[in-house]
């Protein structure tokens, strides 16, 4: 899920992707957008989820897992890394095909 601030002036010039941190969600952070929005009118604001549930806090979400916090092993760590990168990479493909910035 992505939460999404649409630009003050309607047109996206543009785009400014909020993530959030370990065992939150992108909710968290799209009020940022609220305040951001008046200095960058023409800027859409969104703030995905990440994609793993957090193993540390099971009711946020994780971009990947940090084994000092949840016991998780560094190479579970850096595996969940280099999801991150490809699934962050997608995401912003996506937004450039979507919004045509």
């Amino acid at each position: 899920q992505t939460e999404r601030r649409e630009p003050l002036s309607n047109e996206s010039r543009s785009c400014v992707v909020l993530l959030h941190g370990y065992g939150a969600n992108g909710r968290d952070l799209i009020g940022l957008a609220d305040v951001l929005a008046e200095h960058m009118p023409d800027t859409l604001f969104l703030a995905p989820d990440a994609p793993e549930t957090c193993i540390g806090a099971p009711f946020g979400l994780q971009w990947f897992p940090i084994p000092w916090i949840d016991g998780s092993s560094e190479e579970m760590a850096r595996q969940g890394a280099l999801r991150a990168v490809d699934d962050l990479q997608a995401f912003l493909d996506g937004v450039m095909v979507d919004e045509d910035l």
